[in-house]
């Protein structure tokens, strides 16, 4: 008590923390920012079990940044930290803890950053839709594939798409009575708080076209539950059973470099990485970045990075060729340099 140390709230339930915070960022932040603070909790329950809040000592946060490291991207363990840092920050205000606990850092190399994680290709896609029924059963295997179909030619995150609605105003909408169709993005719904009127790919436009009139009411993607009549799945959810529909297919999209096993199979991120990369080399950054709602178009730029490579390694072979008849007659192309 005489160090300040002492809390009296300190053994606070974590459940009850748990509701008080997320009852907070209901009120005061956009809807995404509430579905992301509750994927932050449902992780940590899942790998450090706290009871208390109490619980979350340095070692027990230091394996929640190890064990998220292992099973995501740099960016989403990134991300995670700092959503449960603002988190314990609060319970630190409230006084349901003593200080705030040190709470790891995820050190970046320089340079480009490799994403984990890939682009799935066509022949991939193809697959993941082929193994969906094995996954979520024949009976709902169509409304499935219709998200998988939309992730891939839309570019939605994934939350966007759940959020997507033909009509009202509970959600993001589809404005079909432009010139072009376009997606309204409600500011509510976001952190910027400011609502957008965005295009959207017209491979996409013709997907929507698929839906009869009269089914165009209500939220656009439904994916049902396993069991016929049981309830809609939550965004959570919806993501682990693309992720067992990746794994079902053998889509691999990142692999221990040591070890040639498999640490991550097809999400619904890696769709949207395939639309990225399938529009890249056909527009340029500024509007592949509004294509993406990309905040920065720094996020964009990345999606040029193996595009300059090839075209590089590209410009490399066709000065060769100029010498060789045979582009791929490495071993001449090897003399060649050893004599000069």
């Amino acid at each position: 008590m005489r160090q300040g140390a002492y809390c009296r709230s300190a053994n606070v339930a974590w459940d009850a923390f748990r509701e008080r915070h997320e009852q907070q960022v209901q009120r005061e932040q956009a809807e995404t920012t509430l579905l992301k603070v509750i994927s932050v909790f449902n992780s940590v329950e899942a790998i450090c079990a706290p009871r208390r809040l109490g619980d979350l000592d340095e070692q027990r946060l230091l394996h929640y940044k190890d064990s998220m490291i292992r099973a995501n991207s740099i960016n989403t363990a990134v991300s995670y930290l700092a959503h449960l840092r603002a988190a314990l920050n609060a319970a630190v205000e409230w006084g349901m803890l003593p200080r705030l606990p040190k709470i790891p850092k995820i050190k970046r190399g320089k340079g480009v950053k490799l994403m984990r994680g890939r682009a799935v290709t066509p022949v991939e896609f193809r697959a993941m839709l082929e193994a969906t029924p094995a996954v979520v059963s024949e009976a709902s295997a169509a409304t499935w594939q219709f998200l998988l179909r939309g992730l891939w030619l839309s570019g939605l995150r994934l939350q966007e798409a759940c959020l997507l609605h033909w009509d009202g105003y509970r959600g993001h909408t589809i404005d079909m009575d432009g010139k072009r169709p376009m997606f309204i993005i409600r500011g509510e719904l976001e952190k910027g708080r400011q609502d957008r009127r965005l295009p959207m790919a017209p491979e996409f436009v013709a997907l929507l076209a698929t839906v009869p009139l009269e089914a165009r009411s209500g939220p656009v993607f439904r994916p049902q539950a396993k069991r016929r009549g049981g309830p809609t799945p939550s965004l959570h959810r919806i993501g682990e059973v693309i992720a067992k529909i990746g794994e079902q297919a053998k889509v691999v999209v990142d692999a221990d470099p040591r070890t040639g096993e498999p640490t991550k199979f097809a999400s619904a991120h890696d769709l949207r990485r395939a639309f990225g990369y399938r529009w890249a080399p056909r527009v340029m950054p500024a509007i592949l970045q509004k294509l993406m709602r990309h905040a920065s178009i720094q996020t964009t730029m990345q999606y040029y990075v193996n595009i300059e490579a090839d075209d590089v390694a590209n410009a490399l072979w066709a000065a060769t060729s100029n010498t060789f008849s045979n582009s791929c007659d490495f071993e001449a192309a090897i003399e060649e340099a050893t004599d000069s």
